[in-house]
Formats: structure tokens, sequence, C-alpha cells
């Protein structure tokens, strides 16, 4: 049985504070700890939404007010099938004394939204989705988010590492030594011009290993190289059961880079006994960038954006944003200068070049094209078409193989059937598309076959429910409608 634990608030965390973009953001975090006694795994899921992406209204009081939608879905993923294990779906909103009192960007930056959930799992290998939904934006605003992840029970006694859980600071009214008393830091483990980083981390069973006191160290390695300059002295601790404890690393002078964060159990020889290493990112504008987002020195084919203001250079690098990696987003929210910019966007074609003698002006030359044209053909009364669902999944995944449009058929919205015959390892997959208002021609995503998009077990049910005005197929009409032959989609 699944056993939950909630809670929700307001606060200010600095990964989100950015500018203000078109569709909700959302971050989708999680950590994973042991039951000291039974081993059983215990898994935190995080979800943060940033208050400058969402829409506020005004209420009675001239107060305002946001209301965010996540839909949560977890699912065990085993040799034979798939099943959901658990669902969720809730409305983050602003308590009463937590509402600003304007929507300037300093205000929407200190409205941010998280919640928490603690669920016992069995032991496997999970897929979950968090989908968020701005309930008050005049257009579809929403954005999904998925992590892939195992969970393990440890054997009675045994000894191993929980998690880091990146902290943000503490709950009100809390001391701040357990786990459940730290705010989270909902950040994919990636910092954004942070002077410090803090984490917590839990140690179990360590007089398995350990007879004598001993110390946990941190220290901060770039590739194999250990940067002796970020190394804690160490905590000194007796073996228990459970060793919990909290760090805190100045990581201010790093230049944007990957890192990894690495525990070391230190005994009275002075002599680690065991290690437990995880990955980080850091984005730092305030340093040159050590990191591969800068083009080679001389290399002319850059001079190709130095035709554009650097507006239009913000603009085309948000266009990027269904392209790119979740390191690469947050790489541009760091970007600050001209030059940044635009070496950014010649190392983003330039990676992505299939052989050496693709030009980089080629590869522009063809975003350019299709930004075109899914902005003259997937424009929305609210959006530019590179914002839609349909833009982004053309410009994420290309011309799609085969497209079905049925825009008058009977008792259902006007929808489209996109099929691509491969993507990636997957073969045979659909998007489909649908118009509920038959007015905004935002035609949002209703449900895809594609691993990571949104899978909407209930698709067919509002694809239909959608197509008349007072709701549902008239009942005398059901039985002559069958959706699954009809159209020949897997879910």
């Amino acid at each position: 049985m699944v056993k939950r634990l909630i809670y929700t608030l307001l606060l200010v965390l600095p990964l989100l504070s950015q500018a203000q973009d078109q569709s909700v953001r959302h971050f989708l975090d999680i950590c994973r700890f042991s039951d000291p006694n039974s081993g059983d795994p215990i898994l935190q899921i995080y979800v943060a939404v940033a208050g400058n992406s969402i829409t506020f209204r005004r209420e009675d009081d001239s107060m305002f007010q946001a209301c965010v939608n996540i839909a949560l879905s977890l699912r065990r993923v085993r040799d034979i099938d798939t099943v959901e294990v658990d669902s969720d779906i809730y409305n983050l909103t602003l308590s009463k004394d937590q509402r600003p009192k304007d929507t300037t960007l300093a205000s929407r930056n200190r409205a941010n939204l998280l919640n928490v959930q603690q669920l016992r799992l069995e032991p496997g290998h999970y897929l979950l989705q968090a989908v968020a939904t701005d309930s008050q934006a005049p257009y579809l605003s929403r954005s999904i988010a998925v992590q892939e992840f195992e969970v393990e029970k440890l054997d009675a006694g045994a000894f191993a590492f929980s998690d880091f859980k990146w902290v943000a600071g503490t709950f009100p009214g809390r001391r701040g030594f357990k786990r459940d008393d730290m705010i989270p830091l909902v950040s994919n483990s990636t910092f954004v011009n942070e002077d410090s980083m803090v984490f917590y981390q839990e140690i179990y069973n360590t007089d398995q290993v350990l007879q004598e006191n001993y110390l946990i160290r941190s220290v901060i390695y770039q590739g194999e190289n250990r940067l002796w300059n970020y190394e804690t002295k160490g905590q000194a601790r007796a073996p228990g059961k459970v060793n919990a404890y909290r760090e805190n690393i100045y990581i201010g002078n790093l230049s944007s880079n990957i890192y990894y964060l690495q525990v070391e159990l230190i005994n009275n020889k002075n002599r680690p006994v065991r290690t437990y290493r995880q990955k980080f990112y850091v984005y730092n504008s305030r340093k040159e960038p050590e990191f591969e987002m800068s083009p080679l020195a001389g290399n002319r084919e850059t001079d190709i954006f130095n035709a554009y203001t650097e507006a239009e250079l913000d603009y085309y690098l948000k266009t990027l944003g269904p392209r790119t990696t979740e390191q690469e987003r947050n790489f541009t929210r760091a970007l600050n200068t001209y030059e940044q910019k635009k070496n950014f966007l010649y190392s983003f074609f330039e990676k992505r070049r299939e052989n050496a003698s693709q030009e980089v002006l080629a590869l522009w030359r063809g975003h350019l094209a299709a930004l075109d044209y899914v902005n003259q053909h997937f424009q929305s009364a609210f959006r530019q078409g590179w914002q839609t669902d349909r833009g982004r999944v053309f410009l994420s995944y290309g011309i799609p193989n085969d497209v079905e449009r049925f825009p008058a058929e009977k008792n259902l919205s006007p929808y489209e059937i996109w099929r691509y015959n491969r993507l990636g390892s997957q073969t045979n997959v659909a998007f489909i598309f649908f118009d509920p208002d038959l007015a905004t021609n935002e035609y949002p995503l209703l449900h895809s076959t594609k691993y990571g998009e949104l899978n909407n077990p209930f698709w067919k049910t509002q694809l239909s429910n959608s197509g008349r005005p007072g709701g549902g197929i008239d009942p005398e009409e059901e039985d002559n409608i069958d959706l699954d032959s009809k159209l020949n989609i897997d879910d």
C-alpha cells in the first residue's frame, strides 16, 4: 500500500527567479531514502512552479491569486507490463497571506509554489510524470516533466547512502536537522549563479563498515580532478543505524561546467572507507565559462549571428526550447552578454552536425525555415506557432511521416493525428491534438505514445466529451462510435 505525506507552501527558489516565459514552468525532482528499521524504500517527490511563469488574477480584496493544476502519475515498469501504482491531481494556490499585492516581476519571482509528497514503495523501476497546467491562463499553458528511476530495498543491517537532498532553506518552526525540516531546492541538480550548495544526506548502518568514530568529508570533482579548494574539513560521527548530516560548500567561484559531489567516510587512519558520488551542474554567468558552449577560436562561422540584435538573439534562444536538453535550458538562463548568447547559438548547432562537412549555417537556416513554417501554420489566438503544442512537436521531432485531420467528425472535437515511423528507439509513434474551444486554433496535445510526452489514459473520453456543448456522446449513438478502431492508436 502506498502511504503519503503531503505539504504545500510558498517559497523563493533561486533557480526559478527568471524572466517570464509564455508557458508555465515547473520542475520535478525526487530523493530516495530508506526506512532504517525495515529497509523499505521511501521516495520524496518535489514539484515546484515558477511564479513568474503563471497567471495572476485580482481578487475582491485587490490581492492577486494564482492556480496551477498538477497531475501526477507514478508507474512501475516491469518486463511484462507497466502498472500505475499511484496518481494524484491537485491545485497549487497561494495562502491568503502569501498573495502578492501586484504583479511586478519582483513580486512574481517571490510567488513560487512547492509541493512535497513522501511515498513508501516496493522495490522496482519507476516512471514519474508531472503535468502542470496554469488554470487561469487565457490560453493553454502547460508543461510536462518526467523522471525515471530505480528504488531498492535494503537488506537488514546493510550499509547504504541516500541520495543528496539539495536544500533551499528550513521550514518555519523547524530546527533544520531532520529530513522533513528542510525545504528542497528543486533544481534537477542544477545551480544557477549560486554562491553556496547546501545538501542533506542519510547514511545507513555505518556500524557495519566502521567500529570507531569517523569523519564525513565532502569534496567536489571535475571529471577525475579533485578540487582541493572545495573540500570540507569533515564532521565527526560515531557509527550507528542512521547518520544524517547537512553540509554547505561555497561554489561561487566555480565556472559553468559539470561537476561531481563526493562524500567520503574517513577512518582513524585518514583513509576513505566508503564513498558516494552524484553529478551536479553549475551555470555561473559571473565567470567565463569553461564549458562546451564556447566556439573554437578563430572560427568565422560564428559571424552568422552578428547580423542579429541582442533582442533577436533572446527570441531565437527561446525558440530553441523544444530542442534543448535540460542542461542546455538551464545554461541559457545564465547567459548575460551578447557574446555568450552568440557562442551558445553557434555551439548548439555545432553539436548537432551529423558529420564534419555539415555547416552550422545550413542547420541554422533549417531552424529558421522550420520556425517560419510553424509560425505560419500553427499560430493561435494567443501565441506564436512555435509556442503551441503542434509547433513544439514539429520543432522537436521534425516533419511527421503522416498527418490525418478530422475537422468535422460527429460528436467529436476537431482533431489531428500525427504519426512518426520512428523516433529514436520507438516505432509507430502518434501525437493527437484537438480543438476543444473551436475558436483559438490552439490545438493542445491530448495524448501521445511517445516516451516522455503527455500520456493521457482518458484521451478518448475527453475527445468525445468536448465534441458536444452539453458534454458527451448521445447515448443512442454511443454504440456506433468506436474510437479504438477509428483512430487505431495504442495507449
